[in-house]
């Protein structure tokens, strides 16, 4: 079946969250309710970066918090728990004698990789970089 075809036939698709959406007819539509559901996932502040800091693996919570200065411990805590809803992240209970949690990606969360090198290059293109919370340029436009 091609592309186009869904014009014609009613498809419904259910979502991970167990909402059901009937895609548009334009795939403009389409593209931006995905993308919004996409953000609706990870969009929240501080979850990208929770998710980039469990790409080097599982972490614990305390490790978490020490490798995000300014996070407060209660958005930490929601943030990690929404993206464990989701099915992003799971928590694990290591075995003894550690006996603490970890939070790790699923295969489904090791999937935003390809998404972080984009952003990566996205932002390597940028005119302006931040560092230590300075704009700097890095280009200059000809005179």
């Amino acid at each position: 079946m091609c592309r186009g075809c869904h014009i014609e036939e009613r498809i419904e698709i259910r979502l991970r969250a167990g909402y059901r959406i009937r895609p548009p007819t334009s795939p403009s539509s389409w593209l931006r309710r995905l993308i919004a559901h996409a953000l609706d996932l990870i969009g929240e502040r501080w979850a990208l970066l929770v998710v980039r800091e469990l790409r080097l693996g599982a972490r614990r919570y305390v490790d978490l918090q020490a490798s995000l200065p300014g996070i407060g411990p209660s958005v930490l805590s929601q943030r990690l728990r929404d993206l464990e809803r989701v099915g992003v992240i799971r928590r694990r209970r290591l075995a003894p004698p550690a006996s603490y949690y970890v939070y790790e990606l699923t295969d489904w969360g090791a999937e935003l990789e390809q998404v972080f090198r984009q952003l990566a290059r996205w932002g390597m293109r940028s005119p302006v970089v931040a560092l230590s919370g300075e704009a700097v340029l890095t280009r200059c436009c000809p005179a």
